[in-house]
Parts: C-alpha cells; structure tokens; sequence
C-alpha cells in the first residue's frame, strides 16, 4: 500500500450531542470530545441517518516524546492544530471524533467501499503529516490509520475492527493505512497466541535449531555452519521465523531465545571439534535487542568458555537493521564482541539501506550478499554487477563474502564468475538437525 507519513485522528460528537455531558468531557485545547462513549455515541446517530457508515482510526506517534520536549502547553497546541486539519479536510467537524490520547476517529456516512474510505484515510495522513511551528520549533507528527465497516447492531465491533487494522498499520511503519478483514482478524488471533507463547517456547522444548551449511563453491567443502530457530508451537503447528522473531524482538523474549539458540549452537560446535581436526565454524544470528544488552558480550564470553571452545570458531551475524543508525553505541557493542574474538558478519546484505562503507566503520569480518540478487541472476544485470560490486570491495579489504540462497549450478557457477568464494543454499541441502540434510522439508528450511 501507498505510502505517506502518518496522522492522528480526532474525533468530535455531533452537533445533537453537543450538551453539557459532551462539553464536560471535552477538551478545552482541541475543542474535541475524546472517549470510546463519544465515538459509539456519534457511530450510532450516523447509522440512524445512514444504513451504513465507514470509521477510520487514526493512531498518532510520537506525541509522548512531544510533552516530554515542549510540555503539557506545546503537546495541547500541536493536538489543537491537528484537530482543526481534520475538522477542515473532513469538512464536517461533527464526524471527528476524539478517541483516546492521540487517537482519533473518523466517520463516513453512506460510505461501504473501503477503498475509497482507504484512499481517503491517506489523504488525512498526507495533510496532517505537514510540518508546524510550536513554540519556534518544527514539528511533524506521524500517524497509521485503520479502516473498517461499521454496523449498527454492533457499533462496538465496527470501532474494534477499526483499531485492529490501525494495529496492523502500525506493524509496517509509519504513513500505513491498513482495512480490516476476516482474515486481518485470524491474523491477530494467531499473533495474539504467538505473543502469549514465545516467552515460554523454549522451556516447553517447542524450539529447535537446525543447522544449514557454508560451502567452498569451487571444491563444494562445508567451512561453516549457520544455526536457524525453529519453532513448533502446540496449536499452530510450524512459525516461520518471519513471523515470530518480530514478536520475540518486541516482548525481549528474544534474549532468552537468543541465549539457547546460542547454546545449542555452541553445544554443536563442541561435537565438531571432537569430530573434526579442521572444523566448520559456527555462525548464529544475533537480533538487536541482544546487541542493545549491555550484558551480552559477557554472555558470549561465559557460554563460550564453559564449552572451551576458541572465539574465532563463532560468527555472529548481524542484519542491516541492526546496525543501520551506525551510532556511538553500536559500535561500542560490536568493539566489546570483537574484543572476545568471535567473528561478526553482515547478514542479507544490499537490502534496505545498504552502504559499503559498513566494512571500513564497523570491525566486520564477512558479509552475505541477500539472496535476492542471487534470485535475480540471469534475469536482471544489475543484480550481478552488485554482486561484482560487493566482492570486489569485500575482497580488497579482506572480508570474506557469502552468496546467500543458491539453488542451482548455474547460480553457483556465475557467483564465481562475479567473484564470490563461500556460498550457502538449497543446491548443498536444506538446513536440518546436523547440518545440510535433504530429508528435511523444504518448509522447514525456510
């Protein structure tokens, strides 16, 4: 979908409801009534006029961080001007209605398609989104918004249905607008189980690690190891990453998974030492909340020295998103790892907001080329220019490349071509329990 910077919503009662209650819960900054009572109050005389009627659910952000910064007098001033936008870009103030701080509801008489409501609630976000002077400081508030149907046998459902898909908006960044479905609502369910159960995943032994090899791709040698979470929830059956690793990041279970999923790796490297004079090394994927633990680099330390296993057998991989602000505190957190001598690596490389001079600040030792330029071999030149691109540089400052996602020997063959060395993908085995194994679903793999 479209996107814009976000907007919140107001809403206000209509003019019949205008009386001393609606007064008394107003407010006398914005000039709006806030309340779920007031949004239900005013849904249900619009359904009274119209058989139908669409709401939109706007969520500002940001605002708590406004108050902390200009205070009570700013935060009510900038909410004002908000307000009034709405209110002129609606053209009827009595169908903005005030729904919570920062929250605010827009309804649309007569309206069923939501689409036109969808293109509409982005024209809101687009003209809130302009920047305002408060206090002699620019300030832009961004905001999501969600869109439903609403229905006069159940008002209440129509404004939940709304605040759902104002939820989801707000789970793919800001400016997003997002329409409620049946299936959003299944959706949320299944998130809703997920958030319940990932804190408790590893303690009810519903994770597992498998393991995917890193090959030599001229003589097809396994040099490395990478470890892959997977998780079997009781209900839900297999949770791609994907979708629970989002969740794990936002409730910090993901610094318990982390640590197991650690553990286990370590636990594995143990056995390939014993196995092998000339061992893979290990390589495990680090989120940034774990980064952000000030206590992790100790835990590097103290998991690997219980084991007495060599630091440089490990590779922590790191994605863009993680290092992406390039502050103060992230290279600290990456100095103090390097510190221990664990190896660190860029993963999925040249996705989002990529930049070569990563491997000139940052004391990385390798970087993954994501596996979308190597999909895009064959079918699109730019794709293997950038491979060249990034092999070239990486090899010059002596950082090791990996071509992630290859499946076939004609994607091998070319990322040799284009300089790559190491690779990782279907074509060596899907991961499985001890490494490539092609008895493992494909499902699973990913």
């Amino acid at each position: 979908m479209q996107r814009a910077s976000l907007v919140r919503f107001w809403a206000r009662k209509t003019r019949s409801e205008r009386g001393g209650r609606a007064a008394a819960r107003s407010s006398h900054a914005t000039a709006v009534a806030f309340g779920r009572e007031g949004l239900c109050d005013a849904l249900r005389h619009q359904l009274g006029i119209a058989p139908r009627c669409g709401v939109i659910l706007l969520h500002c952000v940001g605002v708590a961080e406004i108050s902390e910064a200009l205070g009570s007098p700013g935060r009510a001033l900038l909410l004002s001007g908000i307000g009034l936008t709405l209110r002129k870009a609606v053209g009827e103030s009595d169908l903005v209605v005030g729904f919570g701080d920062g929250q605010f509801g827009i309804l649309m008489p007569g309206t069923s398609d939501v689409s036109a409501m969808a293109e509409f609630a982005m024209r809101l976000v687009e003209v809130t989104s302009q920047p305002r002077n408060i206090f002699d400081r620019e300030i832009v508030i961004h905001a999501v918004a969600g869109v439903a149907q609403a229905d006069y046998d159940d008002v209440d459902a129509g404004i939940d249905h709304a605040a759902l898909a104002c939820r989801e908006a707000r789970r793919f960044g800001l400016g997003q607008v997002a329409i409620y479905t049946a299936q959003l609502a299944l959706e949320a369910g299944q998130r809703l189980q997920m958030t319940s159960g990932v804190g408790l995943a590893a303690a009810r032994q519903e994770l597992r690690v498998v393991y995917q090899t890193i090959n030599d791709l001229i003589t097809g040698e396994v040099v490395g190891e990478e470890a892959l979470v997977r998780w079997h929830h009781g209900e839900l059956g297999l949770v791609a990453p994907k979708d629970f690793i989002p969740i794990a990041e936002e409730s910090r279970a993901i610094l318990s998974i982390g640590r197991w999923v650690l553990e286990q790796a370590c636990d594995r490297m143990v056995t390939l030492v014993n196995e092998s004079e000339n061992p893979p090394k290990m390589h495990v994927n680090v989120s940034a909340r774990q980064l952000e633990d000030l206590s992790f680099p100790a835990t590097v330390r103290s998991i690997l020295a219980q084991r007495e296993l060599d630091a440089g057998m490990l590779t922590l991989e790191l994605t863009e998103s993680v290092i992406i602000d390039d502050t103060d505190r992230t290279k600290e957190a990456l100095d103090a790892l390097k510190a221990i001598g664990v190896r660190l690596a860029i993963d999925d490389f040249g996705v989002g907001y990529s930049s070569l001079s990563y491997l000139s600040r940052l004391p990385f030792d390798a970087v993954k080329i994501d596996r979308a330029f190597i999909a895009g071999l064959g079918t699109d030149s730019a794709d293997g220019e950038v491979i060249r691109m990034i092999a070239g540089v990486a090899s010059r400052m002596r950082v090791d490349v990996v071509a992630e996602g290859i499946e076939t020997e004609e994607q091998r063959n070319e990322v040799v071509r284009l300089g790559c060395v190491l690779g990782q993908g279907f074509l060596f085995g899907v991961p499985g329990p001890m490494g490539g194994n092609a008895g493992e679903s494909v499902e699973l793999a990913r």
